[in-house]
């Protein structure tokens, strides 16, 4: 959203897009799958990223997320609240989420809609976050990593007709 501004775009398409300010999307990600230790240094990496200040020490089990090299990144990200900026746009706006989407909910893609209630909203059945039909949880961690599934149902043709 922030890069379609500053090029003066002249609509925007956001597929699978957080609804929240990515803080909120990666505890509620993090929480069930880390120990609480994991999760209070997730939290407190995150608050000094979000005060601008990066941090050198970072667990090992943090790494992938966290590590200092993504950490310029994350600041920047941080910054931002999906809906502020959405809500900002004068150009028009389709926002695309699936029902099957483990991390980015159907919730957020609506509250992105409604932030921008001139925006077109696609909700595609069984759509995950990569973009794959897929509607059983073993199929969709399998979809991550399958080259050859097709794109869902009603995505390309969503994008083309807008």
């Amino acid at each position: 959203m922030v890069a379609a501004e500053r090029v003066s775009a002249d609509w925007f398409v956001s597929i699978a897009g957080a609804g929240r300010p990515i803080d909120q999307v990666l505890m509620e990600q993090l929480e069930g799958q880390l120990p609480e230790d994991l999760m209070t240094e997730a939290d407190q990496i995150i608050e000094q990223l979000k005060e601008g200040e990066h941090v050198e020490t970072v667990s090992p089990e943090l790494q992938s997320l966290l590590r200092p090299s993504v950490q310029p990144y994350m600041v920047f990200w941080l910054a931002y609240d999906p809906q502020e900026e959405v809500a900002a746009m004068e150009i028009p706006v389709l926002i695309i989420g699936g029902t099957a989407d483990s991390q980015v909910p159907q919730s957020d893609v609506e509250s992105l809609h409604a932030a921008h209630p001139e925006s077109e909203l696609l909700i595609i059945d069984d759509m995950n976050h990569v973009l794959k039909t897929e509607s059983d949880e073993d199929g969709n961690e399998a979809a991550y990593s399958d080259p050859d599934l097709p794109l869902a149902d009603r995505l390309m043709e969503g994008i083309v007709g807008f």
